[in-house]
């Protein structure tokens, strides 16, 4: 385990309930991106942090956000990729069923720092007791004014819709799950020139970041670049979460440094 878990939380055994998340500093980091800091300053912060997106190719976070927020298509979208149909892999599950709160904190600061017109959270169909409890979760976050209309009193809406994915291995990649969305076969594109920062969801720039990467970002916000980059490595900073499964001793979701040796992990 990392010296100071950043992701893994023990919530309790109700963990959409909003209470828990907020004694710990739940959602403060959001009220700081509407109340203090600008658009341009909370990618900045995370670029400094060096976050990298956690779904597999590893590709600068706040590149990405900065590519959607300035791009010359005014109209924006966001999505959360919960489709996680890959083989053996399941730390964005877990995610969703212990820590619900920390990935629509992430959610909220991403859609609104990209100005997106709209937010999705795509998930595998096949997670009931996760949609479960993610609709509790969105049902409290709402209640105590974080999202819905009229944010913290900022004077702006923005509310997270719930769509339930296909199962096939192959929406989970990003151009066939934004394919999926639009009611047509999950099948990718061509990619260039299709890239869903340029050409998204309804052919709009689309910032698509998969659950674990935007878990990061709430205590990244909170805590500043220096203290993320406290652990991993110089061009991989922060931890990772690791699906271990198979013939070890303990299997499950491990939270470790980039950068950690396998042999570490499973041993």
């Amino acid at each position: 385990m990392a010296k100071e878990a950043r992701i893994i939380k023990d919530l309790g055994p109700q963990p959409w309930e909003i209470t828990p998340y907020v004694d710990q500093g739940g959602y403060e980091a959001w009220k700081a991106c509407v109340t203090r800091w600008t658009r341009d300053e909370v990618i900045a912060e995370i670029k400094r942090a060096g976050l990298r997106g956690r779904g597999g190719a590893g590709f600068p976070t706040g590149v990405k956000w900065e590519k959607v927020l300035h791009h010359r298509i005014p109209e924006h979208y966001f999505v959360c990729n919960a489709g996680e149909h890959e083989p053996g892999t399941f730390k964005d599950r877990y995610l969703l069923k212990t820590n619900p709160h920390q990935l629509l904190e992430g959610m909220l600061i991403a859609a609104y720092t990209v100005k997106a017109k709209q937010a999705f959270l795509y998930v595998n169909h096949e997670y009931v007791e996760e949609i479960a409890i993610l609709g509790k979760a969105t049902a409290e976050t709402r209640a105590r004014g974080f999202m819905g209309k009229n944010v913290l009193g900022a004077g702006f809406d923005l509310e997270i819709e719930l769509v339930e994915g296909q199962g096939s291995y192959v929406a989970g990649e990003e151009t066939a799950m934004l394919e999926s969305m639009q009611g047509r076969p999950a099948m990718p594109r061509q990619k260039p020139p299709f890239y869903p920062t340029d050409f998204g969801l309804y052919g709009k720039p689309t910032l698509v970041n998969n659950v674990e990467t935007l878990c990061n970002v709430p205590p990244l916000l909170r805590n500043g670049a220096a203290w993320f980059t406290q652990v991993g490595t110089e061009k991989s900073p922060g931890t990772m979460l690791f699906s271990l499964s198979g013939a070890v001793n303990r299997p499950g979701v491990y939270e470790l440094p980039m950068g950690t040796p396998i042999r570490t992990l499973i041993s």
